[in-house]
Formats: C-alpha cells, sequence, structure tokens
C-alpha cells in the first residue's frame, strides 16, 4: 500500500510540471486533419478546427495552424495545405517541427498573400471581394493556464528577410468579449457571418479596435491582462541554416494576480500587419518551445555595493570583507518580472561564509533546475591586537594571532593571519 501512495504522489507531481509547460509544445505528436473555423456553416466549419468538414492540412493539435478555406464555389475554392508540416525535422534531428510558410495565390488574376501562423486559441479570418477588402483575422481563445512564466523560450529557423517573423504571447483572467465580428472569408462581396467572439487577441491584449471588424466589446468585472510579449525573431539566413535559440521575457502589468488562460503564437510574418503585400511570403520553423521559470538572481549587492563580477549564471564568490553578523547588509534581488521566484539568505558564522538559496515553486528554469544556491565567501571577523611584537612601519605586514610578525613569503598553508596596513589591522585572512 505504501508503494502505492508513492506512485500517487509521483504521478502527482508529474502532472503539476507538465501543467506548467505548453501542451505538445515539442509537436511531435497528435498531428491531425485541420479543419479551419468559420462562422458560416454552409461554407466552413464552426466546430474546427479538429473536426467538420473541408479539410485543409494538418495541425499538432492542440495547436492551430492558420489554415484557411475560402468557399465552396468551384471557381473560388482554395485553401491552404501547406503551413503546418510534420516535414520539417526537429532540432537536433529529434521528432517534428512546426514548418510556417505564408502561401501566395492568385486567383483570376488577383495575388492574395495567405499568412502563416500558428496558436493556442482558434484561427480565424475574414475578408470580403475578390481583392480582400473589409478583411480581418488573428486568433481568439487559448489553453487553461494557471502559473506566472517568466519567459518563452524555443528553438527556429528563419528566412525571412523581407518583413518580420514574430512571437506573441499573454497571459489573462476573465472574458473580453467583442460582438459582431465577420469571421468567414466571401469572395462573392456579400456580408459574411458575424458571431459573438470571446478572448480575441487584440481585445485581450488592449489594441486599438477602432479599424478592425467587430462591433461593441465588453469585460468581466475580473478581465485582466497579466503578462505579455511580442518580440521580433532575426533572420537566421535560411531554413536550411543552424538553429538558432529564442528567449524572451513577459511584461507583467500585475504583480500578483494568477491567470486562467494563455495564448503564445508564432508567426513566419509580421503577427498584426494585414497589409503585407504578396511578395514578402515567409517561412519559419519552429520546435521545442518551452514555459521558463527563472530561479537566478539579477543583482547582488553587499552594504548597497554590487558584488564584483556578479552574473545570474556565476554561483561562487569571495569578499575581501569581514563576516556581517546578520544578513541585513546582504540584498539579493530575484531574476525575472513575474516576482514569484523567492530568495533565501543563510549565514554559515564558522565558515564565514553566506548562502542564497533562490526557488521558483511554479516552474523550471532554462537549465531544467527550479532552485539555484548562491555563496559568497567573508573573511573570518578577528579579535583585535593591542600590542603587536616587534611592530615596523612598514606599509604591509603580516602577524600571527600571538602577535608575531610572519614574512609574506613564509605564510603557513592553513593558518590564520591578519594583515596590518600603515600600522592598523585591516584584515584577517586565512591562507588555505
Amino acid at each position: 500500500m505504501k508503494k502505492f501512495y508513492i506512485m500517487l504522489a509521483a504521478l502527482g507531481v508529474t502532472a503539476s510540471m507538465a501543467a506548467q509547460q505548453l501542451p505538445n509544445a515539442g509537436f511531435d505528436t497528435d498531428w491531425v486533419d485541420c479543419y479551419p473555423w468559420s462562422s458560416n456553416a454552409d461554407n466552413g466549419n464552426t466546430d474546427g478546427p479538429f473536426s467538420g468538414k473541408n479539410k485543409q492540412g494538418t495541425t499538432p493539435k492542440p495547436w492551430c495552424i492558420s489554415s484557411v478555406f475560402v468557399s465552396t464555389n468551384r471557381l473560388f475554392k482554395s485553401g491552404n495545405k501547406t503551413l503546418g508540416t510534420q516535414e520539417a525535422p526537429g532540432y537536433g534531428e529529434i521528432g517534428s517541427a512546426v514548418n510556417l510558410k505564408d502561401v501566395q495565390l492568385s486567383i483570376l488574376g488577383i495575388k492574395k498573400l495567405i499568412p502563416a501562423y500558428i496558436s493556442l486559441g482558434t484561427s480565424w479570418s475574414t475578408s470580403t471581394t475578390m481583392n480582400a477588402t473589409n478583411k480581418a483575422g488573428g486568433a481568439f481563445g487559448g489553453a487553461e493556464f494557471s502559473f506566472r512564466p517568466d519567459a518563452v523560450s524555443f528553438h527556429y529557423k528563419n528566412e525571412n528577410t523581407t518583413s518580420k517573423s514574430v512571437v506573441v504571447a499573454y497571459i489573462w483572467k476573465g472574458t473580453f468579449t467583442q460582438a459582431d465580428v465577420p469571421a468567414n472569408i466571401d469572395p462573392t462581396g456579400s456580408n459574411p457571418t458575424k458571431v459573438t467572439m470571446i478572448d480575441r487577441d487584440r481585445h485581450v491584449l488592449g489594441m486599438d479596435l477602432t479599424d478592425c471588424q467587430g462591433g461593441a466589446t465588453s469585460k468581466t468585472d475580473d478581465a485582466l491582462c497579466i503578462a505579455k510579449l511580442e518580440n521580433q525573431l532575426e533572420s537566421t539566413n535560411g531554413i536550411d541554416s543552424e538553429w538558432k535559440v529564442g528567449m524572451f521575457d513577459f511584461e507583467y502589468a500585475d504583480a500578483e494576480a494568477l491567470p486562467e488562460k494563455i495564448n503564445v503564437i508564432f508567426s513566419a510574418g509580421d503577427y498584426f500587419d494585414s497589409e503585407r503585400p504578396y511578395e514578402d511570403a515567409s517561412q519559419l520553423i519552429v520546435d521545442d518551445v518551452k514555459l521558463v521559470y527563472y530561479s537566478r538572481l539579477s543583482g547582488l549587492q553587499f552594504k548597497d555595493a554590487d558584488v564584483p563580477g556578479f552574473d545570474p549564471d556565476k554561483f561562487d564568490y569571495n569578499l575581501d570583507e569581514v563576516m556581517p553578523d546578520d544578513d541585513t547588509d546582504i540584498k539579493a534581488t530575484t531574476l525575472g518580472n513575474s516576482g514569484v521566484a523567492e530568495a533565501a539568505i543563510e549565514l554559515d558564522h564558522q565558515k564565514s561564509l553566506a548562502k542564497i538559496t533562490v526557488t521558483n515553486a511554479h516552474g523550471n528554469d532554462a537549465d531544467g533546475q527550479n532552485s539555484h544556491v548562491y555563496t559568497v565567501q567573508f573573511l573570518p571577523a578577528g579579535s583585535s591586537i593591542n600590542d603587536v611584537i616587534d611592530m615596523t612601519s612598514a606599509d604591509v605586514r603580516y602577524v600571527d594571532l600571538y602577535g608575531n610578525a610572519v614574512a609574506a613569503d613564509a605564510l603557513v598553508n592553513g593558518q590564520t593571519y591578519i594583515k596590518l596596513v600603515n600600522g592598523k589591522a585591516t584584515k584577517v585572512i586565512a591562507n588555505n
């Protein structure tokens, strides 16, 4: 029976750690047929993106590729079947990666660029007439989530040289609602079917909706975008280049609130630019997406002065200062904007050592650890000496604990000495 409870505890830890990360973030499993969501039940699919009709390519569930369905009309029927694919080898040649590739369509001589992006929400688009006027699109909704990450990291290849590939991520609570959003493509020029859209990306992010498709907006009393990021990805000079690591920090608007939902979007082109020209088709390959929860320090001070040579990834330091009686003179600042990492300071007076342990209960850092320990080695505290035998006016002298002068080149390893500068005892040193 004891073994049974131990197994349950282990399963609970595993489930908790999985909840701190994004589902299927390596894109290695559950590639399923994609059925682009549409507000028009006759010409599209209101159940999508994982069931329905009008299949257009595949998508790694629960992520939603931005495949689209235009029309059931034989003349205008078109879609995007190449946005998501398992054909791109994953990082380290392991598993698969998402291959996001803008698609250039030419229908009756009219050129259109279908943007490639992937989202934890549901992708959607709208436009009227063959010239794609009154167009809009993006993603709505996301995945359930209740943690406060510091950053998003991933591997990518980007051959985009004309416009910018981007990553967008945000976490929020409550519900954001917009009425009368047209959400299907109608090349005949008639009015697209309108829906009430829940948690539209632009609405949650607090962006201006003045020139966007859709009607009145509202939100619940507790609705809040807690944190967000939007960052451009550097070009890697082609999809055959080496993988590059992207890591970007969240900016938090609230110091304590816990989210209820999260959405992460990768876009081959500028995600919020609906006017990208036909010639700006881009391609982006993404793999190994992780949420990062920092458990390191961003700063370490003693008596309001920075510890020399401090670096978040360097964990051991030596100070030519006497060990303090308490930790009030030591200031440790945790890395990241989430505010959930905690730093605990312990003083070992016997060893003249300060230990700062940083932990993050919400998840793991970039190295897979949720705790890091920094140490500061101080000089041991020494008693004052009133009489020093054979004291001279030399600038620097060393004496043992009996007051006997010792030449600098005669110091014995492992012994403790007092260093005198201009006749004053200034430091107690251990020659280890």
